[in-house]
């Protein structure tokens, strides 16, 4: 996933520079396999955003939901996908994550069907976000 060819050469993503190495406490995932048609940016998101096997950092994982998608063509509406399996299918912190970010593309000042996509996804997630005195938002 981190090679591609060139020229006929295999180099990494990021070579010459270290500004693509990123931690991934999601757990591990053995079996992926990334889709060589598509944008890096996918298979990140694909990683970053679904549970893996074994043993999974939780602060970790949720902390990492909040990285931004870039604007790679599709792959924002790809990433609120992602952020709704996880605010319906996981508990606890992960969840209360994936709530708050979905929340963030609510009022973020970005095309209005992912804002109502971010919005469907919370409202079928049940999830409950409010605006604490300090000005942040929690979500449960």
């Amino acid at each position: 996933m981190w090679l591609r060819r060139d020229s006929g050469i295999l180099r990494t993503v990021c070579d010459g520079a270290d500004n693509c190495t990123t931690g991934v406490w999601s757990g591990a995932h053995p079996r992926y396999k990334s889709d060589p048609q598509r944008p890096l940016d996918f298979a990140l998101v694909d990683l970053l955003f679904t549970r893996g096997v074994g043993a999974v950092n939780e602060n970790g994982f949720g902390t990492q939901l909040d990285e931004p998608a870039t604007q790679i063509p599709g792959l924002l509406a790809y990433t609120l996908e992602k952020l709704k399996h996880l605010a319906l299918t996981e508990h606890g912190y992960v969840k209360s994550c994936a709530c708050r970010t979905l929340w963030i593309y609510t009022v973020d000042r970005i095309d209005s069907g992912i804002q109502r996509d971010a919005a469907d996804a919370i409202h079928a997630a049940n999830c409950r976000c409010a605006k604490k005195p300090d000005g942040n938002i929690e979500c449960q």
